[in-house]
């Protein structure tokens, strides 16, 4: 028994360094395909964006798919009456919002040139406040005037940049739901598939808890979001209203949608609010009205509502989402920056019970 107990130690201790080298190798391993794999999502950006958008809304719509089964719905039919709401509240807001979009994709060159005009004058400014600025523009050969030109082309491209992305968004919008339904309909199964695939009792538990907290932790925050995101459209509307900004829906709608992209959205739509301004209104001090009660609600938003709402249910780095933010917008886009957020919860989800839990030490065992 002695002998035993003395040898138990030894081997205990060959398993962890083992299993250290180990998790060394597929951490490199993990990175290296990571890298590898960015290329990929950015060239398929067209096919990726629809199918890990319909996996978000799975899980988003999942425990109401699992309590209307529960209630003697097939799956089938619960999948279809939840895509069938969702198809009904999407073209209801297009059909609300389509001719006020049309108007303000009109309306798109003229913001591009306020812009531009606004950016030369604050050029021009800084300029004539430097004492060496002469000096400088003859050593830089930059000509004010001419530089902020490519934003007026920027802004006058931009029509036809929609009307050429919109059959390619029809398709894509149509891959979505199509296969948000099958994702619904066949929830439990692929589940049960997967967890079939573990082959460890400890791996399946896993898996389980993995679907589970991912599965709460998406539907929680983004179903909260969404209703955030409503009292800032509808605030945001009525400001836009008040102030007698045209198309103050159209507004409001896009800062329902934009806010789902922490940082990037809110900033994408003061410009544009901005633009709009000094397209509609000829005083500065009233154009700037717009863009500024924007950033005052969503301000409130961010800084109040918000962490004191979702705070206690989400936590997430602001520098990881900072660099989830740029990485996706990068790959995919708008869309991507709006699915940041979901896919950094799958992944703390993930790792919270893989890889952290993986690494907690396991009580050594009485010798007896």
């Amino acid at each position: 028994m002695r002998s035993l107990a003395s040898a138990q130690p030894e081997t205990a201790t060959l398993p962890s360094k083992t299993r250290s080298s180990f998790s060394g190798v597929r951490a490199s391993i993990a990175i290296i395909a990571g890298c590898a794999l960015l290329p990929v999502l950015y060239f398929g950006a067209g096919y990726f964006v629809p199918i890990v958008a319909a996996f978000v809304a799975a899980l988003i719509m999942g425990p109401v798919q699992g309590r209307l089964v529960a209630r003697g719905l097939s799956g089938g039919f619960a999948a279809g009456l939840q895509v069938l709401s969702l198809l009904i509240i999407l073209v209801s807001l297009i059909g609300l919002t389509a001719g006020s979009f049309a108007s303000w994709a009109n309306d798109l060159p003229r913001i591009g040139n306020a812009l531009e005009t606004l950016i030369d004058d604050v050029r021009r400014l800084a300029w004539r406040l430097q004492s060496a600025g002469q000096a400088v523009e003859e050593a830089m050969g930059v000509d004010p005037v001419e530089s902020g030109s490519q934003l007026g082309a920027l802004f006058s491209n931009g029509v036809g940049l929609v009307a050429l992305q919109t059959p390619i968004f029809l398709g894509q919008l149509v891959v979505f739901f199509a296969l948000l339904f099958f994702f619904l309909e066949s929830r439990m199964r692929l589940r049960a598939g997967i967890l079939r695939l573990c082959m460890t009792r400890e791996t399946r538990l896993r898996a389980a808890h993995v679907f589970r907290d991912a599965e709460q932790q998406v539907s929680t925050y983004l179903i909260t979001v969404t209703a955030i995101n409503a009292v800032l459209g509808v605030a945001t509307a009525l400001a836009m209203w008040a102030f007698g900004l045209p198309n103050p829906l159209l507004w409001g709608v896009l800062a329902f949608a934009l806010n789902y992209a922490p940082y990037l959205g809110p900033s994408i739509l003061i410009v544009l609010l901005l633009g709009a301004g000094l397209v509609s209104f000829d005083e500065p001090g009233q154009a700037l009205f717009p863009a500024l009660a924007f950033f005052s609600l969503n301000a409130l938003e961010a800084n109040f509502f918000t962490p004191s709402i979702v705070g206690s249910q989400v936590k997430l780095e602001p520098a990881i989402l900072i660099m989830a933010l740029v990485l996706l917008f990068g790959l995919w886009g708008i869309a991507g920056a709006m699915l940041a957020v979901p896919l950094l919860l799958i992944l703390q989800a993930v790792l919270s019970h893989t890889v952290i839990r993986a690494g907690k030490p396991r009580r050594a065992p009485h010798a007896k």
